[in-house]
């Protein structure tokens, strides 16, 4: 009896996660932030400003983003995507005294995107929503610009590229319907002690 009991147990576990097992594809967008401060004065600090003290600074710490994923869930509480996100370029700016007498001008761009492997863990809220947490590994690169005028010096430009790997996490609220979801998510990545976050809306196709 006791077996019979089992095996009906699993047979449902099985049916239950064949009816979630699916393949999607997924775009969506939002807004993305970054705190470039800390970047932007350390590049400064190596051509002797310092922002707040010699140099009048400012920040443009956030830009749209958008990302597409592919997909697949297994059952009803595990999904793991491959994901592409570009968080938008984020910049910073300044002008004050040179170390030299003259006066200092300077500019920072930073274009950030990355490609990530993520384990997604769902709570179902009844049969229309799931509650998820997220997280995983994202390959990440940042092409950063660099230029400094000094009225006595001239003119230093400099172009470089960090790139690397770190932890990608976050969670949200997904919408299920027929054939799509609607989802709401936060995400945050951490690069070179940069967080940068995105808030985010997606569509949902299910294959």
């Amino acid at each position: 009896m006791k077996r019979h009991a089992w095996i009906g147990l699993l047979a449902l576990f099985a049916a239950s996660s064949a009816a979630y097992a699916q393949g999607y594809i997924g775009i969506g967008g939002g807004s993305a932030e970054a705190n470039v401060r800390v970047e932007a004065e350390e590049e400064l600090a190596e051509i002797g400003g310092e922002c707040g003290v010699t140099i009048a600074c400012s920040f443009d710490e956030s830009d749209s983003g958008f990302k597409v994923f592919l997909g697949k869930r297994f059952n009803r509480y595990f999904a793991l995507e491959l994901s592409y996100t570009d968080f938008g370029t984020f910049s910073a700016a300044g002008r004050g005294a040179s170390p030299t007498g003259g006066t200092l001008d300077f500019t920072l761009t930073a274009d950030v995107w990355s490609i990530g492997l993520i384990g997604i863990g769902l709570l179902p809220l009844g049969s229309a929503f799931d509650l998820f947490v997220k997280a995983g590994v994202a390959y990440w690169k940042a092409n950063l610009e660099g230029a400094a005028t000094d009225t006595l010096l001239g003119t230093l430009s400099e172009s470089d590229t960090n790139e690397g790997g770190n932890i990608l996490w976050g969670g949200g609220l997904q919408w299920n319907g027929k054939r799509i979801a609607l989802r709401a998510e936060f995400e945050r990545i951490d690069i070179n002690d940069v967080d940068i976050d995105l808030v985010s809306g997606s569509v949902v196709f299910r294959l």
